[in-house]
């Protein structure tokens, strides 16, 4: 760190893509399942380098982040694994207690060739295992967009949070996208009520709310 406003970060980090995916460990959220929004579109973590740091322009905290990073393959096997990613975040304090975030990355993900339509409906397990071994070629996926917004407010005592991605189709399927929001309650003392409601359309198959 050069200093809050200039730091680097070189190895494996949480890929800053909205404000769940950064803060998603007990007890920093109000749930232990996340939304399908924060995680399927894009890699958990990835390998690379990452700058970024915080400011107070005009009196407004302000985080910012810059990273490149290569070949990660998601922990779970719905994740979109990473080839190449260079992305950014930025989130602002718009008032007390309430926060906008804007993300963006370029990347091509990662994917086991295949010649035919029959190898094409292989299960996603056995894509894994083909990555695993190092049989995957994606010389030839083209670049695909991932942009992201969420905010998060308070408003006498109730935290509101919502997030929304939006990730560009490949080749016959159609973008991904989501967006949930998400309402925690105060009931008494240290108890809540937390509520949340999502709506997610993956690139293959039904939407699901």
């Amino acid at each position: 760190a050069v200093h809050d406003g200039l730091r680097f970060r070189v190895g494996r980090f949480l890929t800053p893509i909205g404000e769940w995916n950064e803060l998603h460990a007990e007890p920093l959220t109000w749930t232990s399942i996340r939304p399908l929004t924060t995680y399927r579109s894009f890699a958990k973590s990835v390998n690379g380098l990452l700058v970024g740091g915080e400011a107070a322009p005009a009196g407004h905290e302000t985080g910012w982040a810059v990273y490149l990073a290569g070949s990660m393959r998601g922990d779970e096997e719905h994740e979109v694994r990473f080839d190449q990613v260079l992305g950014g975040r930025v989130a602002t304090e718009v008032r007390d207690g309430g926060w906008l975030g804007a993300s963006a990355a370029v990347l091509r993900e990662r994917r086991p060739r295949v010649e035919d339509d029959d190898e094409a409906s292989e299960s996603a397990a056995e894509e894994i295992e083909e990555i695993a071994r190092g049989e995957d070629d994606v010389s030839d996926l083209s670049p695909r967009a991932l942009l992201g917004l969420d905010a998060r407010a308070q408003v006498r005592g109730i935290e509101l949070t919502s997030e929304a991605t939006w990730l560009s189709p490949l080749g016959s399927e159609r973008a991904e996208w989501g967006i949930f929001g998400q309402a925690a309650v105060p009931i008494l003392g240290p108890w809540y009520g937390v509520a949340r409601v999502e709506r997610f359309m993956p690139r293959i198959g039904a939407a699901s709310t």
